[in-house]
């Protein structure tokens, strides 16, 4: 069941040298269509984007925020904070907001993944 969301996504703290890498996860994520733009908020640089899409293949609001934190974070390299507001029309929202700890258990889970699959973390 394939369900159609306005998506705005606000990036902040990242890598300035992985804006292409970032923008890459979020269009390989949400879409081709669009490109992450910088905006500037109290004088701190923010990437974002708004954009209609659909979510399909049976994947929840949440289960779709996980996935797009992780792919955020590994093409940044390290820690970013992630904005993700997702609505359909007037109905109600689904913000998710990733930081330090989220990243931080993220990151504990990916090696764990590469020392059991045999490979120095």
């Amino acid at each position: 069941m394939s369900r159609t969301r306005e998506v705005k996504l606000e990036l902040r703290g990242y890598d300035e040298t992985k804006i292409d890498l970032l923008d890459r996860a979020w269009r390989e994520a949400w879409g081709p269509e669009g490109e992450l733009s910088t905006e500037y908020d109290d004088e701190e640089e923010i990437l974002s984007d708004y954009r209609i899409g659909v979510l399909c293949g049976g994947v929840s609001e949440e289960e779709f925020a996980d996935m797009l934190s992780a792919a955020l974070w590994e093409a940044n390299g390290d820690v970013c904070h992630i904005c993700l507001t997702m609505t359909l029309g007037d109905l109600p929202c689904a913000d998710f907001e990733f930081g330090g700890p989220a990243y931080r258990t993220w990151a504990k889970a990916v090696k764990q993944v590469t020392v059991s699959a045999g490979n120095p973390a």
